[in-house]
């Protein structure tokens, strides 16, 4: 019988109110605000929550670094030491199949692959920590890419389908000025000009700073998705927040 979670703040780790959870999700959200709490991991609640269906997000505790990763025992990886009930994701293997989310089980015996979701954030790591993936090609098993920090995530009203000249007051996206203040500008032809923008109802256009990850709420072809930032400045359209 799953349990709920009704305050999910004092575990650190983005849930739902009410949430229904697993015993198993229980102890690793258990472990997880022990970790917290004991300084071992400040910060790890900054990734958003997971979406439904075929857009689904999961984390990693590390990411291999470099190379072909041994997929058995307990090693140190990006200088994260690997214990029974680590996830580990492998995503630059020789064979592509390989790539995906691993749990290390008792013993540190043969690792066993679990889901495989199209976007993992990297809680611990070295180069990695804090760091998104994701998978490309879907359907097609095995290609992650790597994309920026998971500290910053806004809300956006509306994101622009084109370079835009950054003032005025049209609709974008299909929506009136109405119904939006805040603008996700991911497509400029320079891309330093991307990045989240408040719009004022004069139409003045001021620039708020450029977060990792975006959500945005209305739009014709950009309703409920997560932007996320690339290492290069740039944005790209991950996945609908819900179903």
């Amino acid at each position: 019988m799953a349990d709920t979670i009704s305050n999910p703040t004092t575990l650190n780790e983005p849930m739902r109110e009410g949430q229904v959870v697993s015993a198993k999700k229980l102890d690793r959200l258990a472990r997880n605000a022990n970790q917290i709490k004991s300084g071992i991991n400040p910060g790890r609640q900054v990734f958003p929550p997971r979406a439904s269906g075929g857009g689904d997000t999961d984390y990693a505790d590390v990411a291999s670094p470099t190379g072909q990763q041994e997929l058995t025992g307990t090693p140190l990886i990006d200088t994260f030491q690997i214990v029974a009930g680590s996830v580990v994701l492998a995503w630059q293997q020789t064979n592509p199949a390989q790539n995906g989310r691993y749990e290390v089980p008792e013993g540190g015996g043969t690792w066993k692959k679990l889901d495989q979701p199209r976007t993992v954030g990297v809680f611990y790591g070295n180069k990695y920590k804090l760091k998104w993936f994701f998978l490309t090609n879907v359907p097609v098993a095995g290609t992650y890419e790597v994309a920026g920090g998971g500290s910053t995530i806004e809300m956006a009203d509306v994101a622009t389908t084109a370079n835009h000249q950054l003032s005025g007051t049209a609709n974008v996206d299909g929506i009136s000025k109405t119904f939006y203040s805040r603008v996700l500008v991911w497509k400029q032809t320079d891309a330093t000009q991307n990045g989240l923008y408040s719009v004022s109802s004069t139409g003045v256009w001021t620039k708020l700073g450029v977060p990792d990850v975006v959500i945005v709420r209305w739009g014709t072809a950009n309703n409920r998705l997560i932007y996320m930032q690339l290492l290069n400045n740039a944005y790209i359209a991950n996945q609908a927040v819900f179903a």
